[in-house]
């Protein structure tokens, strides 16, 4: 039997200026799937929105700088994909502060 219930921690990395690294793991670290590489963040997540099955799982909780966005649908990865990136590069610019 398939547990549609889990959520999945789908962990984004900036490896360098339109280069992102895109994982994701069950709760405990178990890696599910290959890493995958996009041109954003927006491409990560949409990517990884098309990329699960609703069978497998309905939900995921996107991590980027540091950052935990808190669980989402898979569905909001594939419809939001640009307004969920730009939350995280703004959750991320308000915890590292003013730069100097």
């Amino acid at each position: 039997m398939v547990n549609t219930m889990m959520i999945l921690v789908l962990v984004i990395e900036k490896l360098a200026t339109s280069l992102y690294e895109a994982h994701y793991t069950d709760f405990s670290g178990i890696e599910v799937r290959a890493a995958s590489q996009h041109e954003s963040i927006a491409d990560a997540l949409l990517y990884c929105g098309q990329d699960v099955p609703s069978e497998f799982a309905q939900y995921v909780e996107i991590q980027y700088g540091g950052i935990n966005s808190g669980t989402t649908s898979i569905s909001n990865l594939r419809i939001k994909s640009i307004e969920l990136a730009a939350d995280l590069v703004a959750m991320v610019a308000q915890v590292a502060g003013p730069t100097k």
